[in-house]
């Protein structure tokens, strides 16, 4: 097996493990990778970024995107599976999983500090849940100060999750969707990804269709 085929299997078997604990998990990062690969695309398309944003960037932000929920493995049933909203003290344990993700991580990076892919999957653990005006967590990080991967992980992420029937809530349909995350533009979400996002929602629909189908 050469080392891309096992960078691919080593992420599958991450993703597969959080799968084991809650079914929707997987279903989400399994669209999640397909919608993360639109948006940097149209990234590259559109000249953003340009001097980081290329073809093989787009590969890897695919490839590594399925990853940013893996630490929910760590998260107790009682509020991973809750079907109802979280206490503040439920919502501190499950805000943990980032930890917990970046732990699992912690071992390889230490054997490949340089690898690319490596890299970008640990910053879209770390920061897909900051917010464009610092309100996130865990850092509190604001605008461009949240590296690339944690914004586009940041859209993407909630606009799957809003598609998405939970436990705790019912299925948004694209369109209230898309007025959400228009809402929370240069808020929650990094602005030219917002503008991107609604220049091209239907693309992104088709997306989360095919994957629901799938």
């Amino acid at each position: 097996m050469d080392f891309d085929n096992l960078q691919q299997a080593t992420i599958d078997a991450l993703v597969r493990l959080a799968e084991s604990r809650e079914k929707s998990t997987g279903d989400h990062v399994e669209r999640t990778a397909s919608l993360c690969e639109l948006l940097t695309e149209l990234i590259r398309e559109n000249g953003l970024h340009k001097d980081e944003v290329d073809q093989d960037y787009v590969s890897k932000m695919c490839l590594v995107s399925p990853l940013h929920d893996i630490g929910k493995v760590g998260i107790p049933d009682e509020i991973l599976l809750k079907p109802g909203k979280l206490t503040d003290d439920e919502f501190e344990i499950m805000k943990t999983h980032v930890d917990i993700g970046l732990k699992a991580l912690t071992g390889l990076h230490d054997v490949l500090p340089e690898d690319d892919v490596l890299n970008m999957g640990m910053e879209v653990i770390k920061y897909h849940h900051e917010r464009w005006d610092g309100t996130g967590y865990p850092h509190g990080l604001k605008e461009t100060e949240i590296p690339l991967p944690g914004r586009i992980m940041a859209l993407v992420d909630v606009y799957e999750a809003l598609r998405s029937e939970r436990v705790y809530k019912k299925a948004y349909s694209h369109e209230c969707s898309c007025k959400i995350i228009f809402n929370d533009k240069g808020s929650h979400f990094d602005p030219q990804l917002v503008d991107l996002f609604i220049d091209r929602h239907e693309d992104f629909a088709a997306v989360y269709d095919m994957k629901k189908i799938c």
